[in-house]
């Protein structure tokens, strides 16, 4: 997928394209590719910024807090869910926001 989503961007269809970057990040998060997720992840929150759907970012943020805490890094973890936190809520997104709270209090 990473391929066919770069190749996509490229191409300059980038509609819905962190979308596609966040999905991507959580199927690498989920193998255990930490590194890959963390790089996609981000790459999916640079789309964001470029292309302004930003209807994702809580998600996106969520993700990359998820990715970190497995990588051990419980701070930058914590800062990025509290980020999602945030996002969620300006934007009304309940569910959004319901799961990044969730996922910072989980953390050690």
């Amino acid at each position: 997928m990473a391929p066919v989503t770069s190749g996509m961007c490229d191409a300059g269809h980038r509609l819905f394209a962190a979308l596609h970057l966040g999905c991507l990040a959580k199927a690498y998060r989920k193998a255990d590719r930490l590194e890959e997720a963390l790089t996609t992840v981000e790459g999916a929150l640079a789309e964001s910024e470029v292309n302004g759907q930003r209807f994702d970012d809580a998600e996106l943020h969520r993700t990359r807090g998820r990715v970190l805490a497995a990588l051990g890094r419980t701070e930058e973890a914590a800062e990025s869910l509290r980020h999602a936190v945030e996002v969620a809520a300006a934007q009304s997104a309940g569910l959004f926001r319901a799961r990044a709270e969730s996922a910072l209090g989980r953390l050690p």
